[in-house]
């Protein structure tokens, strides 16, 4: 079997070339661990802040990614409030 490719932010689909991922038209990228989990695991984290990350990128010149987070006057009550920090 060949290298499979996939879309991080859509991991479910799947293809056996390089080209563009049908729902949001990122870049596919070759199927590896580290891009299904690291991207499905910064955009839980973005978007349990109220964040967001977008992206711009073409087969074989890589992606960019910018990450929005919104502006918190109280920076300590914010950290207390996130259940990342219990």
């Amino acid at each position: 079997m060949g290298q499979l490719y996939t879309c991080p932010m859509h991991p479910e689909i799947r293809q056996d070339s390089p080209g563009n991922c049908p729902i949001c038209g990122m870049p596919l990228e070759p199927r590896t661990a580290t891009v299904e989990l690291g991207l499905a695991v910064c955009f839980g984290i973005v978007h349990r802040h109220g964040g967001t990350i977008d992206f711009h990128g073409e087969p074989g010149s890589g992606t960019t990614f910018r990450v929005r987070l919104p502006f918190a006057r109280n920076s300590d009550q914010r950290v207390k409030e996130s259940p990342l920090h219990g």
